[in-house]
């Protein structure tokens, strides 16, 4: 998975080919993004199915 930051610097944008019906999970770890501060974020577990 390649993620990079999109123009607002809110958003991450990954490009991905998903499956119908099927679960997905992975965790954006947190010492790989960092706040504009330099705080390192926590880890953020994300979960969710396509249709």
């Amino acid at each position: 998975m390649k993620l990079k930051d999109a123009d607002d610097r809110k958003s991450i944008l990954n490009d991905l080919e998903l499956e119908d019906n099927t679960g997905y999970s992975f965790v954006l770890a947190g010492l790989a993004f960092r706040m504009l501060d330099g705080l390192a974020m926590k880890d953020y577990p994300v979960s969710f199915r396509t249709k």
